[in-house]
């Protein structure tokens, strides 16, 4: 069960529930999204339907969150983390077209490392991103990971942080 939940000034990130999948299905089906995650486009709701059952069957320690702007108590996005991974590995992040460059992102990417930092025993986290993705560059960068120049074979970029 994802009973972790993580709040900043602006957001707070809870785990999905099945009548979250409207609000999934609209922030996800987007052409750059499905792009940058590698998910079908179109996306369906029954898509999203189906990906939310899933989570419970996740390896524990990997949490699946929507993020809600808690101004409007509106989903605007979803991450993830996987805690159990070594190192932790920060996964990925989507924002609705309509809160992007508002530096939601990187408010909550900055919140998963601080989390990880300060609540775990964790010393080192990871994360990848398409090479083509200049926001997630951005955004991994300005929360002070460093983007290393080791390109996979699906076309990511590794990035990470180290405790302080």
């Amino acid at each position: 069960m994802n009973d972790l939940i993580i709040e900043t000034k602006n957001l707070i990130l809870l785990p999905w529930d099945t009548f979250d999948a409207v609000d999934m299905q609209r922030i996800l089906n987007d052409e750059t999204i499905s792009k940058m995650l590698d998910t079908p486009y179109p996306y369906t709701l029954d898509m999203a339907r189906n990906f939310i059952n899933n989570i419970k069957n996740r390896t524990k320690g990997y949490y699946e969150w929507k993020i809600v702007l808690k101004s409007k108590n509106k989903i605007i996005g979803g991450t993830a983390m996987d805690l159990g991974s070594n190192p932790v590995n920060l996964t990925h992040i989507y924002i609705d077209k309509d809160y992007r460059n508002k530096g939601y992102g990187t408010e909550i990417w900055e919140a998963k490392i601080r989390y990880c930092f300060e609540n775990t025993s964790a010393n080192e986290l990871v994360s990848a991103f398409y090479k083509d993705n200049i926001a997630s560059y951005k955004m991994q960068k300005k929360s002070g990971m460093t983007i290393e120049n080791n390109l996979d074979e699906n076309n990511q970029l590794t990035t990470r942080i180290f405790k302080k």
